[in-house]
């Protein structure tokens, strides 16, 4: 598999084994070949000052991605400040990861990606990968998920492992029925619904914090579900602020967000993108973007491939300039 940074270039330099890197005065760079270490020396050669949240516009459930989140976030583990990992699904979900970085529970992993549908090899090796070198570099990261709760069985489940405490015995039986439903069926997923605003009206009268705080956080997200595609946007960038204006030490964070989230053009709906630039500026974030040559999902079916010379088109709407991306990752294979 190979992989590719390209941008306008100035100076060519050789690093070892034929890696052949070209760095211009605007800190973009093109790799032949895209590897912890070659990530290392882009970082190293230009001045990034004191970037605090490092944002990749992927393609979901493709290989090719996994590969390029697992040598993007080795590089900022290395850097020794990388506290949060982003996500672009609900509480729920990183919950469960969350747990599985405190108990390394490889069965409880493969539970984990089964239930959100995600049981494929380099998901597996992503998440045990970044466990075991965050382990090894004794730095400690965090999961949080900022999108809404899409997948309503993960979130059932969700809720049984980590809050069953704060159910009745009641609560905890329906939840438990439902993970027997087919919850496509639209009687069903009323039944849920009723639940849902049941239990959240119940918690959210009793004032609770804590444990419970985060439990209202997944219902909520069950009900955002509904939101368009701006709304979540809105979501998403609040969320990720919430969390790094909260922290006042130096720690760094990592978000791989959809393309489309990240449309520069400015006709384009206000997305995470535009909302994340408006209140921290291009001195706190770097912007990075996948380009897919002959990639498969996981699934089996193609990525579409965009062209570096029409960065304009309206499916992904981006643009050059000062709204370029400062890093352009083009991915070559499956």
């Amino acid at each position: 598999m190979r992989y590719e940074i390209g941008f306008t270039l100035v100076l060519l330099l050789f690093l070892g084994d034929g890696l052949r890197a070209q760095v211009g005065p605007d800190c973009k760079m093109d790799f032949e070949e895209l590897t912890s270490d070659s990530m290392t020396h882009f970082f190293a050669t230009c001045d990034l000052g004191r970037k605090r949240l490092f944002v990749t516009g992927e393609h979901h459930h493709a290989q090719s991605t996994n590969f390029v989140t697992q040598t993007y976030l080795q590089y900022l583990i290395d850097d020794g400040r990388l506290k949060y990992i982003f996500l672009e699904t609900g509480r729920s979900f990183s919950d469960g990861l969350n747990k599985y970085y405190q108990t390394g529970d490889q069965a409880y992993l493969k539970w984990l990606l089964e239930v959100y549908r995600r049981d494929y090899p380099s998901y597996h090796d992503l998440y045990t990968g970044i466990l075991e070198y965050s382990r090894a570099k004794s730095l400690p990261i965090q999961f949080v998920g900022v999108d809404v709760e899409y997948h309503t069985p993960g979130a059932i489940h969700s809720i049984l492992d980590h809050y069953a405490a704060l159910l009745t015995p009641e609560e905890v039986a329906t939840l438990r029925s439902f993970c027997r439903e087919d919850l496509e069926q639209k009687t069903n997923r009323e039944k849920v619904d009723q639940f849902r605003e049941a239990l959240w009206q119940r918690l959210a009268s009793s004032e609770v914090g804590g444990e419970g705080a985060k439990l209202l956080e997944i219902l909520q997200g069950m009900e955002d579900y509904r939101r368009n595609w701006g709304q979540r946007d809105r979501l998403m960038f609040e969320k990720i602020a919430k969390t790094l204006e909260r922290d006042t030490a130096d720690h760094t964070a990592y978000f791989s967000v959809g393309l489309r989230h990240l449309g520069a053009k400015k006709t384009a709906l206000k997305n995470v993108r535009y909302y994340l630039l408006k209140a921290f500026g291009r001195a706190e974030i770097l912007l990075s973007m996948l380009n897919y040559q002959h990639c498969l999902r996981l699934n089996g079916s193609a990525i579409k491939p965009v062209d570096k010379k029409r960065t304009t088109r309206k499916r992904y709407a981006l643009e050059r300039g000062k709204e370029a991306f400062d890093l352009w990752i083009t991915v070559n294979g499956q």
